[in-house]
């Protein structure tokens, strides 16, 4: 998915929201009916739940963006 040392120095290719039912970190499903937020950290492309992306960072890459979300192993 993307080489560690360049986190945040250039966009990272997100995973595909169909390739996808569960967090890449916890694994607890993302469900269709009822709301679970799933986000793409912007370091490292991820997909994951909103309770392991609480953080934001200022990454090189989208620095006119302010801080964006990120993933919770990221920050």
């Amino acid at each position: 998915l993307y080489d560690e040392l360049q986190v945040g120095v250039r966009a990272p290719r997100w995973v595909n929201d169909l390739d996808v039912t569960r967090c890449q970190h916890c694994r607890n499903p993302f469900r269709t009916h009822i709301t679970t937020s799933r986000h793409h950290c912007r370091a490292c492309g991820r997909c994951i739940c909103g309770a392991c992306s609480t953080k934001k960072l200022l990454l090189s890459y989208c620095k006119s963006d302010g801080e964006v979300k990120v993933c919770d192993r990221c920050y």
